[in-house]
């Protein structure tokens, strides 16, 4: 009995240090659930986070999130290659391209990757900027009203002071 008891405490040490082990590997990827609404016609989609290094070159622990939406081919023989997706930006989200799926003519024969890219809205840390935010909403009712206002520039360095002080390296 003490034999079994001592192999079950071994066995369970092993496995949870495994698992802090492998969850430490960088880069990664992390299945879970989808960042954005999934169409309840879709039923080949995987979603997750590409975990990866904030900076490769500082090897300071420091990691990113990146979230992404496999979906896969209509083919049962897929190429092995898939097409990989995502928005030019500025800041805006790709993941909204999965209400496309029926229309993309790669899915025929291969998986598509449609992935955020770092800082943009579904991506941790997200780059919030409420400044940018705010300028948009007034620009947008200044329009309407056919008047120019002040207020519809951005505090640049209010903006980026914001960022610098959410511990975010805006250098690499």
């Amino acid at each position: 009995m003490r034999i079994l008891f001592c192999f079950s405490l071994v066995l369970c040490v092993f496995t949870l240090s495994f698992n802090i082990a492998a969850q430490s590997v960088v880069p990664r990827f992390e299945p879970g659930g989808c960042a954005v609404p999934i169409p309840e016609t879709e039923k080949n989609v995987q979603c997750g986070y590409v975990v990866v290094p904030e900076d490769r070159s500082a090897h300071n622990g420091k990691t990113i999130r990146l979230p992404i939406v496999i979906l896969r081919s209509l083919s049962s023989t897929p190429k092995p290659d898939p097409v990989l997706r995502t928005l030019g930006g500025p800041g805006a989200s790709s993941l909204k391209m999965i209400r496309g799926r029926r229309s993309s003519p790669w899915l025929r024969d291969r998986d598509m990757i449609i992935f955020e890219q770092r800082g943009t809205k579904f991506a941790q840390p997200a780059l919030d900027c409420p400044e940018v935010d705010e300028s948009t909403i007034e620009s947008a009712k200044a329009t309407r009203k056919n008047v120019m206002t002040t207020s519809r520039y951005i505090n640049w360095s209010k903006l980026v002071a914001n960022l610098w002080t959410e511990f975010l390296d805006l250098q690499n």
